[in-house]
């Protein structure tokens, strides 16, 4: 049975397909856009590629994908676009329907690694983390202008480097957009230890390569703490304005922080908030690096060079 594996979106959706792309019983044919390409080449051999949302290029898609060899299409984008893809794609479907990201208790990456291997014929998820030596810290503070919310306040940044600092003594990579490059230079200014800012620099590879050779990476809820999970590398994701519940970071490598005070209910928010001040004062790194200290032994290899 050839399976093909539907997911467009973003990069941090596109990261959380990994996990069950990697359980599937063969590598899947991928339906993507150009994004997912540059994601999930390590992944896939073959794509069928959506060049743009117009009509024309998804007509173009359902005839590519009616004339593929597959036998199976699983659907892990769920959107209208994608019910329209399969309902013409000729091929026998496998689709999550409708999921609440609001109420759920259970990470978004799970729900589509228990659809490849349940759903697909999938096998058993490799859970075991990587523990080569590593070098660096990857800092991701930056978000979308559209989610500033997202942002913690400078002297947080400040206060996670210097526990980050206190206990590895190893330097900070700093990520993110071109247009994030101004904030993350800011970042960059307050830290404690030695960093570089790589805002701007990274092609989805470089960034994909960045992350997967990090000792750890601290990220707020973005594209790049999905793909840092994913490959198994220790994360932290730190939560304000999102749903921490859904959007955690994949892995028992993985943690998810939030202000306990300010969500005194223990409840995300129903919606992602625009306005989210004062909902990261009281996160603290030293609990969750404590929780994180089994993946993270033996792991560090001390100063890096930036030359």
């Amino acid at each position: 049975m050839k399976i093909a594996t539907m997911r467009f979106s973003a990069l941090g959706d596109l990261a959380m397909t990994i996990p069950a792309i990697r359980s599937l019983p063969q590598k899947p044919l991928m339906i993507t856009s150009p994004l997912g390409q540059e994601v999930l080449a390590d992944e896939v051999d073959d794509f069928i590629i959506l060049k743009s949302k117009k009509f024309g290029d998804v007509v173009k898609l359902i005839k590519q994908i009616r004339r593929s060899e597959a036998d199976v299409l699983l659907d892990l984008q769920g959107s209208d676009r994608s019910k329209v893809i399969r309902l013409f794609s000729g091929k026998k479907v496998i689709h999550p329907g409708a999921i609440d990201r609001c109420r759920t208790h259970r990470c978004a990456t799970e729900i589509f690694l228990d659809m490849a291997i349940h759903q697909a014929g999938g096998g058993l998820y490799d859970y075991r983390s990587s523990r080569s030596e590593k070098n660096y810290i990857v800092l991701h503070p930056g978000s979308s202008q559209k989610w500033e919310s997202k942002r913690l306040p400078l002297e947080k940044w400040q206060e996670f480097s210097k526990a980050l600092w206190d206990r590895y003594e190893l330097p900070f990579m700093i990520t993110g957009t071109d247009s994030e490059r101004e904030y993350c230079e800011a970042v960059k200014k307050v830290l404690v230890g030695s960093s570089h800012n790589r805002a701007g620099e990274l092609s989805i590879s470089e960034l994909r390569g960045l992350l997967d050779h990090a000792f750890l990476t601290v990220s707020t809820d973005s594209g790049p703490m999905h793909l840092s999970a994913v490959l198994k590398t220790p994360t932290i994701g730190i939560f304000g304005a999102t749903n921490w519940k859904y959007f955690a970071p994949f892995g028992p490598w993985s943690v998810a922080l939030h202000d306990e005070v300010f969500y005194q209910s223990k409840l995300p928010p129903l919606k992602n908030l625009i306005n989210a001040e004062g909902s990261y004062d009281n996160i603290c790194l030293s609990p969750a690096l404590d929780h994180l200290a089994p993946y993270l032994e033996g792991a560090r290899k001390g100063i890096a060079s930036f030359i």
